[in-house]
């Protein structure tokens, strides 16, 4: 199944989103910010 990326800076909505998704079976990985969304392949 393919990763859903959700970008949300309000905790409570972002966790509110990727539950919702979950429960659905997707899967799911969430940021607060931009930047690291940006950056999740960049890690060393």
């Amino acid at each position: 199944m393919p990763m859903i990326y959700c970008v949300e800076d309000d905790d409570g909505i972002r966790e509110l989103i990727s539950c919702a998704l979950k429960s659905g079976g997707f899967e799911v990985r969430s940021f607060p910010k931009a930047r690291l969304f940006r950056k999740r392949d960049s890690r060393a």
